[in-house]
């Protein structure tokens, strides 16, 4: 029926649409019947990347508020010109948000462009476009676009739309996330009443290889003029990767009669890990077998300030799953990176540091290297100095740290400042600090020495120090060491 070309970028695990500025929209185009063709325009806003804004209505609740400009033109010419709101649900939080918008349209090719703006920061725009042809026919087999979904409810109002019994949300960017197990498609056939005997079939492939995934399913069409279509397969054993939902119709003698592909990506790192896991032999072999649950559990959390980014989002994953053999394996693969011979060794060496920063910086909050100090002292070592403060009647108790030189930044004379205020024994949080990446704070000081009652520094915003006395030494001791 409407056949969508999309554009559309594929990378190794997202398909996103072709512009994304400011305004993050994953923009869904479907195309359906009902007497005469019509398309479909979801919208879904990425609550995160617009503004919310208190309204007059008097409550305490926040909203945000976009303007879409949808146009639609055939050869030059504007079919469609339409500019309307989208308007988030109140919120105490950031919330994400859809639109739904349709459109008759006859055969034909046109260009869509969508321009979206935030009302409530008009520097921040997106704009999306895409190719569509329409093409039904009204004398043979045709049918809708595939529309995927991680989940439905039979509940209307449950989810943001409803249609032929469920409540349903197109899946943003046709994009499977870590924690989802389960696909779901939608697609109605019409003009059934011509043919008999014929079956649809579905199946997986992948898109670099084309191999198949998932075994062809049959099912008979019984409905002899339109049908609606809706199945649910579970895609918790794919690996990360991009694929394609192949869907056929089918006489009884296996000839095809109609063909739809819908593409979709899928991001599962921890089915990725335990491929890994299955072919490395070394790991059969590898210390952390000798290691008890407890033991991986704690050098999983020990490991963490020399994490980097790019593993943070596995080892989340991995620490607050139940399998114990993923635990072990990513511990295997942390320590044989630095040497696949010496991994125990270098194991046991940094173990018995992480076991004497759990003891010096233990609190009732969790281990010591849990603690900023903790975490701090295993990100980059051992600071070459360490001013102690306890007795500044001004202030609660702080440290600064100094380094001389870091080699994870290449800066010298870095420093660290932490600070007590709670005076609970080892609650020290960091307060300001100079290394690139972690955190800085320019009112230090005003925080610092906010309980002093001689301080006689305004509460303007734009301060950023306090006015130098006998017990206020933190600057001395921040810029001298």
């Amino acid at each position: 029926m409407i056949k969508l070309l999309r554009c559309i970028v594929f990378s190794l695990f997202f398909i996103l649409p072709t512009v994304v500025s400011a305004i993050e929209v994953s923009v869904t185009t479907l195309g359906f019947y009902q007497e005469k063709p019509y398309l479909e325009i979801y919208s879904h806003i990425l609550g995160h990347s617009v503004q919310f804004a208190a309204s007059d209505q008097n409550d305490s609740l926040n909203y945000a508020q976009i303007e879409m400009l949808i146009l639609i033109k055939q050869n030059q010419e504007t079919i469609v010109a339409d500019k309307l709101s989208i308007n988030s649900p109140g919120s105490t939080s950031v919330v994400d948000f859809w639109d739904l918008r349709r459109y008759p349209l006859a055969n034909g090719d046109y260009d869509l462009e969508i321009v979206y703006t935030d009302l409530n920061n008009r520097a921040a725009t997106s704009t999306y476009t895409e190719k569509i042809v329409v093409n039904h026919g009204d004398h043979y087999i045709s049918n809708s676009d595939i529309m995927i979904m991680k989940n439905i409810s039979s509940e209307q109002g449950e989810m943001a739309f409803y249609r032929s019994g469920f409540s349903y949300e197109p899946a943003p960017y046709n994009l499977f996330g870590e924690k989802d197990s389960l696909f779901i498609f939608y697609t109605e056939l019409y003009h059934l009443s011509e043919s008999a005997d014929l079956f649809y079939k579905y199946s997986v492939r992948r898109t670099d290889d084309a191999k198949v995934v998932m075994k062809p399913a049959y099912k008979p069409i019984n409905e002899k003029e339109n049908l609606q279509i809706l199945q649910r397969f579970d895609i918790s054993d794919l690996g990360t990767g991009n694929y394609q939902l192949n869907f056929e119709v089918i006489n009884k003698s296996k000839e095809v009669l109609h063909q739809m592909i819908e593409p979709f990506s899928v991001y599962h790192p921890l089915v990725d890990y335990r491929t890994n896991m299955m072919g490395d032999s070394k790991y059969e072999t590898s210390f952390v077998h000798l290691l008890d649950e407890g033991e991986v559990n704690y050098s999983l959390k020990a490991i963490f300030p020399r994490l980097t980014n790019n593993m943070t989002n596995l080892y989340n994953s991995i620490i607050w799953g139940d399998e114990l053999e993923p635990k072990k394996y990513f511990l295997y693969s942390f320590w044989s990176g630095f040497s696949p011979d010496r991994s125990k060794e270098i194991y046991d060496k940094y173990m018995s540091v992480a076991r004497a920063v759990d003891l010096e910086y233990a609190s009732n909050v969790g281990h010591g290297f849990e603690s900023d100090r903790g975490y701090f002292f295993l990100k980059y070592g051992r600071p070459d100095d360490v001013v102690m403060v306890e007795d500044e009647p001004s202030a609660p108790p702080y440290e600064i740290w100094i380094y001389n030189h870091l080699l994870e930044t290449n800066q010298t004379a870095v420093k660290f400042l932490f600070y007590n205020p709670s005076i609970v024994a080892n609650d020290f949080i960091l307060l300001h600090s100079t290394c690139r990446g972690e955190l800085t704070n320019p009112q230090w000081e005003l925080e610092l020495y906010k309980d002093d009652n001689l301080n006689n520094t305004t509460n303007n915003i734009n301060n950023r120090t306090v006015e130098d006395g006998f017990n206020r030494n933190a600057r001395r001791y921040f810029n001298d060491f």
